[in-house]
């Protein structure tokens, strides 16, 4: 054992010693932590001319969040809000530039675009109508039926979802989410980030053996093929884990430390109206965080396995480059059920907050699951088998003659 551990240390100080690892990592991280403050970046322009800059627009909307933080969604809130945007003009090319929007309307435009998701409809539809908390809860349960058909879920899925929403509180209360919300947002870069870096780093972990012409030596030592099989891999692996919790630990902490921990406890459904399980919005980061690190052990595993099996370090990083180009671009309709979920839930898509939060759900016994309660176990068996696979590859390898 005392050898294993002397074998490990030593594949994760070649990792992680060099150059291009740090490089890469620090890429990562300037890319992820920069994508927190996007919304804050630019400004907006009304005919060629800047009407305002995001991050003033920013500023305002914030203390708008903050004076509505904590109030019911009730009958009272929700008159407040129509009456302030009944007094938008109905001739206004632009209505947001109107000062009866930006003066009355504009400090309930959370609400109102709230109700507006709720009852899919556009603002003038929305004005014409006469809205309650009894026809706010009618147009929602339409609105999540017709998804949940448009989608083809059973009729067991839907009776999960529907006692799902029947534990939702009512009314809702609405709480200053940005923090959490901007997480959510930027999960996706995260997610797309490390299968383009971990190919850099980890290609070569096996490969290098076969290039320099060292596999000789290591393949025909006491250790070489099965200590230090194991010792690479987790190596690897550890790397790739650790460099996805570095870049959670980035994200995460630079999204509440600037825009503020508070809507801990803020349903989700205010940040995604169409889900019904009754998750807050700090759990809701937890969750899609804390599968990142899983994720990428995953994919690390994936990376040394392949350039294990192709004996290649350039296919080895083209494989998991083109599979997150064709996840940024390939959509599998939901009529090809299996396939389809399948899909979403591969690393380089997952991260995607609808794939995470999906209402697709998986039968197990005695009911269903969702998909962030099984993915990470999944994530982990498959690192294990791909792991397997490696060292079959690994131990059957024939020194060739040179």
């Amino acid at each position: 054992m005392g050898n294993f551990r002397t074998l490990y240390r030593y594949e994760l100080k070649k990792i992680i010693n060099r150059k291009l690892f740090w490089i890469s990592l620090a890429l990562c991280l300037l890319c992820g932590g920069s994508s927190v403050f996007s919304c804050l970046i630019g400004k907006h322009y009304v005919d060629g001319k800047v009407y305002d800059t995001y991050y003033h627009m920013y500023q305002v909307d914030r203390q708008y969040y903050k004076a509505l933080s904590g109030r019911a969604i009730d009958q009272t809130l929700l008159d407040e809000t129509m009456a302030g945007y009944r007094r938008i003009p109905r001739d206004a090319d632009r209505y947001q530039l109107t000062e009866e929007y930006l003066t009355y309307a504009r400090p309930y435009s959370e609400i109102f675009g709230w109700i507006g998701n709720n009852m899919r409809t556009n603002l003038y539809d929305t004005l014409d109508q006469e809205i309650t908390e009894e026809s706010l809860a009618s147009a929602r349960r339409e609105m999540l039926e017709a998804i949940w058909s448009r989608d083809l879920l059973s009729e067991g899925e839907k009776a999960f979802w529907r006692e799902k929403e029947g534990k939702l509180p009512n009314p809702v209360v609405y709480y200053d989410y940005f923090g959490y919300g901007q997480a959510l947002e930027v999960l996706n870069t995260a997610g797309v980030l490390l299968p383009l870096i971990l190919p850099i780093v980890l290609s070569g972990v096996f490969y290098e053996e076969h290039s320099r012409r060292t596999d000789q030596l290591t393949l025909s030592s006491r250790n070489g093929r099965r200590k230090l099989y194991w010792a690479k891999i987790l190596a690897g692996i550890t790397t790739a884990a650790g460099s996805a919790l570095l870049l959670v630990l980035v994200t995460l902490g630079l999204c509440l430390g600037y825009y503020g921990t508070a809507g801990f406890q803020a349903p989700i459904q205010l940040f995604y109206p169409s889900y019904s399980y009754p998750l807050t919005m700090g759990q809701a980061c937890l969750i899609a965080y804390g599968i990142l690190p899983v994720s990428a052990a995953l994919a690390g595993a994936f990376v040394m396995v392949l350039s294990e099996f192709l004996r290649s370090r350039v296919a080895a990083m083209s494989v998991p480059v083109g599979l997150v180009i064709a996840g940024q671009v390939l959509i599998i309709p939901a009529g090809y059920r299996a396939l389809s979920q399948i899909w979403n839930c591969l690393p380089m898509n997952y991260s995607n907050v609808w794939n995470t939060f999906d209402w697709l759900l998986i039968p197990a016994p005695g009911g269903y699951m969702t998909s962030w309660q099984l993915v990470p176990v999944c994530y982990l068996l498959g690192a294990v088998l791909l792991a397997l696979a490696g060292k079959w590859a690994y131990q059957r390898y024939q020194v060739s003659g040179r």
